[in-house]
């Protein structure tokens, strides 16, 4: 037997973005700190957001605030097998 796990509980921040203008001078970590006190005030104890392995500014930011990388794996639902029509096996008239 097996078990489906879901993601982690908790909560979970979605994407910024700051005009270019002002990059580089701590906007992004200012309203990333911000929702942090405000997700931790609250119920949730943990924290997650999703980055592009890429984007090493976003990662070094919250890498400064504490956050620490983890797996996640995903499925595209055009190529994943669980989309595809299955044939039936069973008996045809």
């Amino acid at each position: 037997m097996g078990e489906a796990r879901e993601a982690p509980s908790g909560a979970y921040l979605g994407g910024i973005v700051v005009d270019p203008t002002r990059r580089r001078a701590n906007v992004g970590t200012a309203l990333t700190v911000a929702r942090m006190r405000r997700v931790f005030g609250g119920p949730d104890e943990q924290l997650f957001y999703v980055a592009n392995t890429r984007n090493r500014a976003s990662i070094a930011l919250h890498a400064r605030l504490g956050f620490r990388e983890i797996t996640l794996f995903g499925a595209d639902a055009r190529n994943a097998p669980a989309q595809r029509p299955q044939r039936d096996s069973g008996n045809r008239r």
